[in-house]
């Protein structure tokens, strides 16, 4: 799939992950707030966090499993080369649902915590060999759920939200 084609695709999600991460982002003030302070909200996060994305088809769902392109043919930089460089603080992770309209299950994972688990484990300890897509783009794997302290928050439609500390 081409580049343009990809991110045609990936974009038609950025509104609802907008929404998504909003409630991250964005709590209600706590009562004396709003008395005292006219607020009503506050902003959660005021570093002007980054925050990569990454939406993939609903057949590639697998439980345990994270891809991040590593190597494109056009030798141009990928995302776990600009992660490792020490971009992105957030990496919000979601799967389409069958009918490739809406997002049915995501996790927001910490990209400080994964980078200190690459340093201290080693990439070839954390990420699984290359695999080619088949179009000029490699990727490699990850289990999420065995980096501690990486998932932030997740939700999964079938399920609950869950808040991880």
């Amino acid at each position: 799939m081409s580049y343009q084609i990809s991110r045609q695709w990936s974009d038609k999600f950025i509104p609802e992950i907008k929404r998504i991460l909003c409630d991250f982002f964005i709590d209600v003030a706590p009562m004396e707030k709003d008395c005292t302070e006219a607020t009503d909200l506050i902003v959660m996060q005021t570093t002007g966090a980054s925050i990569a994305c990454r939406v993939r088809k609903n057949e590639y769902r697998f439980f345990n499993d994270m891809t991040i392109r590593s190597r494109l043919q056009s030798g141009m930089k990928t995302e776990i080369s600009k992660i490792i460089d020490g971009f992105g603080q957030y990496y919000f992770y979601g799967y389409a649902d069958k009918q490739e309209e809406s997002i049915e299950k995501w996790l927001l994972g910490d990209l400080n915590v994964f980078r200190a688990h690459l340093i201290r484990k080693g990439c070839m300890n954390v990420l699984s060999s290359e695999i080619s897509n088949n179009d000029g783009t490699f990727f490699r794997s990850f289990d999420p759920y065995i980096i501690d302290g990486f998932i932030v928050r997740q939700f999964d439609k079938k399920d609950t939200f869950t808040e991880v500390a």
